[in-house]
């Protein structure tokens, strides 16, 4: 298994369209009364399709360098950004220019840097591999989409539907109004 990690993202939906069968899908309760669903994707790092494949070193050194991210700045809509951009270099196989996404994001690289060379990005990957092995049941390839401690098997895609089913507030996002 590769070095894996934990994107957990808890927000009121505000996310773009996606296609949903809701014949497929089961219910999700949300998970307190603040109306916020917690969704968490497990993936890899250099996986262009999120397939269990092991992608040595490199794929490693960037697990931590986003977990590094995730902690620097803990906004989704930042370390997302970030992480976004490392990835899509990738699938233009210029995975090696990853540090470019601090700039395309108006980022500063100390805080990251700081955690990766201090050793605490090590010790933040280390706590999302632990969390992984303690999914139940067991993920069985990435992404591992998990929407409210359930996860969605391969029908990951429908997140949104998910999100969507398991949100209970008032205010309908526009994501989920269909």
């Amino acid at each position: 298994m590769g070095c894996e990690k934990l994107l957990v993202l808890t927000f009121l939906v505000a996310a773009a369209h996606a296609s949903v069968d809701s014949m497929q899908m089961q219910p999700v309760m949300a998970s307190s009364s603040d109306n916020k669903v917690n969704l968490s994707v497990y993936y890899e790092s250099l996986c262009p399709y999120c397939a269990n494949f092991m992608h040595g070193v490199d794929e490693c050194r960037l697990d931590v360098i986003e977990a590094c991210a995730i902690n620097s700045w803990p906004k989704v809509e930042t370390h997302f950004k970030f992480i976004y951009c490392v990835e899509r270099l990738h699938l233009m196989d210029k995975h090696t220019q990853w540090q470019s996404c601090y700039g395309a994001n108006n980022l500063d690289q100390t805080p990251v840097n700081n955690c990766y060379n201090n050793g605490l990005g090590f010790q933040l990957e280390m706590a999302y591999a632990y969390e992984t092995t303690k999914l139940n049941p067991r993920h069985r390839f990435v992404p591992w989409v998990v929407v409210n401690n359930i996860p969605l098997q391969e029908d990951f895609e429908n997140f949104i539907g998910y999100v969507c089913r398991a949100y209970r507030g008032n205010k309908v996002p526009k994501a989920c109004a269909h």
